[in-house]
């Protein structure tokens, strides 16, 4: 893992031990919840096993996030 990304991962919402959408999603609305005063909601560690085509659609970040940005960084094995 790129050093940087990880370490913006570790100060963020951490998705590593999610394995599906609806755990991300609970995982994302907590930390949502918990963090009213971060501008975005910044996340890493998706996997793309959990998404259909492997991304996961934008519709679906806007609808647990809709009052500020949130992006993610996705996990590699590669």
């Amino acid at each position: 893992m790129h050093p940087v990304f990880a370490g913006i991962g570790m100060l963020g919402c951490d998705l590593s031990g999610a394995r599906d959408v609806d755990t991300y999603r609970r995982i994302i609305q907590a930390y949502a919840a918990a963090h009213p005063e971060e501008e975005w909601i910044v996340g890493s560690g998706w996997s793309f096993d959990a998404f259909p085509g492997g991304l996961p659609p934008r519709g679906l970040l806007d609808a647990l996030v809709p009052d500020r940005p949130a992006a993610r960084v996705r996990t590699s094995t590669a």
